[in-house]
């Protein structure tokens, strides 16, 4: 069976949630997954714990794109 590599993405809707840890929570969640993930057979390949990649974050963007917290005048 093949393995493949995982990129990792975490994005927070608030600044509260980047200075509380939430990227830094969910990236470690993803690892923590990526080092015991067994997926179906059906799919015909795993992921390999060892190779993946840790994408830039969104940090307080809303679903736009924007930063909500910033106002134009």
């Amino acid at each position: 069976m093949r393995t493949v590599k995982a990129y990792i993405y975490s994005r927070v809707s608030s600044l509260q949630q980047v200075d509380a840890f939430g990227l830094d929570r969910q990236i470690s969640t993803v690892l923590d997954f990526l080092e015991n993930a067994k997926l179906p057979a059906e799919l015909g390949y795993q992921l390999d714990p060892s190779n993946h990649e840790v994408l830039d974050s969104d940090k307080g963007l809303n679903r736009h794109g924007f930063n909500r917290h910033l106002r134009v005048i």
